[in-house]
């Protein structure tokens, strides 16, 4: 059995989607971002977005994953907590495709990620 976290081989078209949204938010982003956590150890992201207004900057952690069974997306969201607490990172938003379950999104709301479901990107690119 394949216990290693499921990441999701991002579509070009998802990530310009993700990567839009995050710049029109006005956040520069970079892509495959290497961060060296607390604990020494780097950690990858699929994008991390950063802007500072001058007074105060602020850093996104983004992970775009496969949704899948209960442990699966468990995983997932533990892992990608971890890595953004480990480096310090407050602000996580998950990209899922498809859709979580209710329990991964209920997991990830206490574990301070923001869900958003990979159809759900081109709506945001309009707000």
């Amino acid at each position: 059995m394949d216990t290693k976290v499921r990441q999701m081989e991002i579509s070009p078209e998802l990530r310009t989607h993700v990567r839009k949204y995050l710049e029109q938010q006005g956040y520069e982003v970079t892509e495959g971002a290497k961060l060296l956590g607390k604990s020494g150890v780097e950690h990858t992201f699929d994008m991390l977005g950063q802007r500072d207004d001058g007074l105060t900057s602020y850093t996104v952690a983004v992970s775009i994953a496969a949704g899948g069974d209960r442990e699966t997306e468990a995983g997932i969201i533990f892992s990608f907590a971890n890595k953004a607490y480990d480096c310090g990172i407050l602000d996580r938003m998950l990209i899922a495709i498809p859709e979580l379950s209710q329990e991964a999104k209920q997991l990830a709301q206490k574990q301070r990620i923001k869900v958003i479901d990979g159809e759900r990107i081109e709506q945001l690119l309009t707000l």
